[in-house]
């Protein structure tokens, strides 16, 4: 089967999220309650002249082989997986304790052997042809990744690719999508979503008449999109690349596409946007109005909300620095 997330991005980012400073009683929290939400049972693995297979026993202590497509199976994977994770958690919550003592710090050299033992488990499953990112992604994780969004289009004779085939406009989105990658931080490149802007509309509207400015009709259509009647100072809501020419009366809409879009472990949705032509004005003003139009909008808020530009990305350490940042380790736990 071939891997969304290979076992080696995986172990690099893994490592790298437990390495990090989190909120570690906030995270056992989080991974203990994935368990309690997945059904009882213990996987067994067994490994014969290469091949893997996989079962549990019954009440009887009977071998009962799982299929390697059946939730059943996936279910328990996850739930081995998570246990594992958890062990991890909890010694590492013990370290970072102000209760702990001196003989409890005893358990620290455990630490390496117990993530040294994780990582065993995830090359059994990627080995045994399972789906890795089914068991290490939360549900919610996997359907969003696996699901097939609207995406803004690309004339790929002029694209760049990224190490796993995704077509990006730059150089510099190059870079971002490799090292994400890397750290098995997998995301949504250009997704389009849809938002209401109405209530903005209008209040620009009111500014304008306020302003005496004569508006009219603030806006107009023809085949290359909506126009506005703005003074010279708004006129790049005009220009080709302004979220402000895709705006539909009809519905109250503008279509937005983001660069890069994370979810995280538990929910939370991530974006990134890389400015890199800020010395052109009127690209400067489209990319800093998309950011306010989401966070007045309260589709994202500005903690979710990471912009960059060609300064914070010069090098793979820089990138990965802000992956250490605002990605990992809330990716996993």
């Amino acid at each position: 089967m071939k891997q969304i997330i290979s076992v080696e991005a995986f172990e690099k980012s893994i490592r790298t999220a437990l390495s990090l400073s989190f909120d570690y009683e906030a995270a056992c929290r989080r991974v203990q309650g994935w368990l309690n939400s997945i059904p009882e049972g213990k996987l067994y693995v067994r490994r014969d002249r290469g091949f893997y297979a996989f079962y549990e026993k019954d009440v009887k202590r009977h071998q009962i082989y799982l299929s390697k497509s059946s939730d059943r199976l996936y279910a328990l994977a996850r739930r081995k997986y998570l246990q594992n994770l958890y062990e991890i958690l909890s010694v590492i919550h013990l370290h970072n304790s102000p209760a702990s003592t001196f003989s409890e710090w005893s358990s620290y050299s455990e630490l390496d052997s117990l993530i040294d033992n994780l990582i065993k488990l995830v090359v059994a499953f990627a080995s045994g042809n399972l789906d890795l990112a089914r068991i290490v992604m939360t549900p919610a994780q996997y359907k969003w990744y696996t699901s097939s969004f609207a995406q803004k289009k690309i004339n790929l004779s002029e694209a760049r690719f990224t190490d796993n085939g995704v077509a990006v406009r730059s150089k510099s989105e190059q870079d971002i999508g490799n090292v994400s990658e890397e750290y098995a931080a997998f995301y949504h490149y250009e997704e389009r979503i849809k938002i209401n802007v109405r209530n903005l509309v209008n209040s620009l509207r009111e500014s304008l008449e306020s302003a005496n400015w004569p508006t009219g009709e603030l806006y107009y259509y023809d085949k290359y999109g909506c126009h506005w009647k703005v003074p010279e100072v708004l006129e790049w809501m005009n220009s080709n690349g302004s979220i402000w020419r895709a705006y539909d009366d009809r519905t109250g809409r503008i279509t937005i596409y983001n660069d890069f879009k994370f979810m995280l472990a538990d929910g939370t949705i991530k974006i990134w946007e890389h400015s890199g032509m800020v010395d052109k004005f009127k690209y400067r003003c489209n990319a800093s109005e998309r950011e306010y139009v989401m966070e007045y909008t309260e589709t994202i808020s500005r903690e979710n909300y990471i912009n960059t530009f060609e300064k914070d990305i010069s090098t793979s350490e820089a990138i990965a620095d802000i992956l250490k940042e605002h990605i990992l380790p809330r990716l996993w736990f």
